[in-house]
């Protein structure tokens, strides 16, 4: 409603300078109304698309509450937009000619293809869960509105289409005297926007950060490994590890990993000699017994820290292929994973 009264009431630079058009509509308005939301805790169906999927891939919620909660968020997003739209209406915020915009912009909404209408829906969720997502990461109030206010801004100077905001748009567009048919806004743009909304939310922001962030990838390998060995006969896997530690020896068989993991040889102090060619015990035993003690303890303080430095890093040379290849094997379970194991739970109930 605002970036229609500031940007949408300029008709003179639509045509003349369409980029200053753009960024203003895009500017003002639109990251108020999701500051709004992330501060005071209301609930948006776009980014419930991303909330609910990862939660649903991280088996913490039931699909019955996935869908549920994506009706109930969409129908009251509908019912708030038609509220507003209503109001707006009765206070004459769009009386002639200001109405003139939200009629044309209702009729560009509803003359894409349908196609072109899902990817714009994919980009703009894209954006708007991202902004979600940073608005999460802040801490503070401000922190909350610099998060949401780029990528807001940015998906509506590109045209993208929102659903929730097109449910207020269009209805304002028709209360307006717009013309439009109602199946005309549901099938030209409400649909469309809204799956295009499911797959940017649900897949480009929430299965990917589920991935990054949670055990997705981890259960998806562990998956394909199971499918692995019960789908691949013993044999054809005997021969495939076969070829693998041919290949390996090929490659990385010229290696001495004896010599690099072994530990150094230790130091023979008896056989050092000085500048002019003598042995050392005897010039120590020349300048006495004490004078060659003293000089003793700090050279085997550092022989003995040395030498423990050296083991301690072939020791780790060796053990750390042996580490990683436990750990893809075995892979460590998430507290959460721990907890629902311990309850005898699925993945799919909490």
């Amino acid at each position: 409603m605002l970036c229609m009264t500031v940007g949408g009431q300029i008709p003179t630079i639509q045509h003349e300078h369409p980029g200053l058009y753009n960024f203003l509509l895009g500017s003002v308005g639109f990251p108020l109304g999701l500051t709004v939301i992330m501060v005071v805790g209301a609930d948006l169906f776009t980014s419930s698309c991303m909330y609910m999927i990862t939660a649903w891939l991280e088996g913490r919620v039931a699909t019955y509450y996935v869908i549920k909660n994506w009706v109930v968020a969409w129908f009251s997003n509908l019912c708030g937009c038609l509220i507003m739209a209503q109001l707006v209406v009765w206070a004459g915020l769009f009386a002639p000619p200001k109405n003139e915009f939200p009629i044309y912009l209702a009729h560009k909404k509803t003359s894409a293809t349908f196609g072109a209408t899902v990817c714009k829906g994919i980009l703009c969720n894209w954006l708007v869960n991202l902004a979600v997502w940073m608005a999460n990461s802040a801490r503070d109030v401000t922190g909350k509105a610099v998060g949401v206010y780029l990528p807001v801004s940015a998906f509506v100077t590109l045209g993208t289409e929102h659903v929730v905001a097109n449910q207020f748009e269009l209805s304002l567009a028709k209360m307006l005297g717009s013309g439009m048919s109602l199946r005309t806004i549901i099938c030209s743009n409400w649909i469309p926007a809204c799956i295009g909304n499911v797959i940017g939310g649900a897949f480009f922001v929430g299965t990917l950060y589920a991935g990054c962030y949670g055990t997705l990838y981890e259960r998806i390998w562990l998956r394909f490994t199971q499918i692995y060995i019960f789908c691949v006969p013993k044999r054809t896997r005997e021969r495939i590890d076969a070829m693998q530690k041919a290949l390996y020896d090929k490659l990385f068989g010229w290696i001495d990993w004896d010599a690099i993991t072994a530990p150094p040889a230790p130091l023979d102090l008896t056989a050092a000699t000085t500048a002019d060619g003598k042995p050392a015990g005897a010039t120590a035993a020349a300048e006495g017994a004490a004078a060659a003690t003293a000089a003793a303890q700090p050279v085997s303080r550092h022989v003995s820290n040395a030498g423990g430095v050296a083991r301690a890093v072939s020791s780790l040379l060796a053990e750390t292929p042996k580490m990683v290849a436990a750990a893809f094997r075995n892979p460590p379970m998430t507290p959460f994973e721990r907890k629902r194991t311990s309850a005898g739970l699925g993945s799919d109930v909490v």
